[in-house]
């Protein structure tokens, strides 16, 4: 789980007070899924992995402020804290392989997903490698036909310049014979 990364965003606000959500994105190589939680579920994530993990040391959950709940400043930086704190579960070694993280991450669903996607990039890679090869023969054939459109060019230019020098030959012959009548 080393290499998962979260960031933590604000759900816009409504104008009247409903349950602040946060919008969790789990990041991972090129794969990212997003999962809506609540404070509180921030709250029974800290407990459940207290209750897993007894006497070890967790870092420090934001401090609940209810009466600053739904101000701006107040909840943005309360974001900032919360992806703060599950980052610093994700780089801590017990705490990333605790079942309470990853059933709040939805890492199983995430394993299945990633399976899935796993395939799917098997795919890709292979139709890629697929279509490098034909790529790569329509290179080779494009090379010989730029090689024959050179010699035909070549040909085109001498054939050009002939038909300019029979041109002016036949001017010069046009204008002897006119100045002979």
């Amino acid at each position: 789980l080393s290499d998962l990364s979260v960031t933590v965003d604000l759900v816009s606000q409504s104008s009247t007070p409903t349950p602040v959500r946060f919008v969790v994105t789990v990041s991972h190589a090129s794969c990212a899924f997003a999962i809506t939680r609540r404070f509180s579920d921030f709250a029974r994530l800290h407990d459940g992995l207290g209750r897993e993990l007894p006497g070890r040391r967790l870092p420090a959950l934001p401090p609940k402020r209810p009466f600053a709940a739904y101000a701006p400043d107040f909840l943005r930086a309360r974001a900032l804290a919360l992806e703060r704190y599950t980052n610093a579960l994700l780089d801590d070694g017990a705490t990333a392989g605790a079942d309470a993280l990853a059933s709040f991450l939805e890492l199983h669903s995430a394993a299945q997903l990633s399976e899935q996607i796993g395939l799917i990039e098997a795919e890709r890679r292979a139709s890629f490698a697929a279509f490098d090869v034909a790529l790569a023969a329509q290179v080779d054939a494009l090379g010989g036909v730029r090689d024959v459109a050179a010699r035909a060019l070549g040909a085109r230019t001498r054939a050009l310049a002939g038909v300019r020098a029979m041109h002016a030959w036949r001017c010069a012959a046009l204008a002897v014979a006119l100045e002979e009548s």
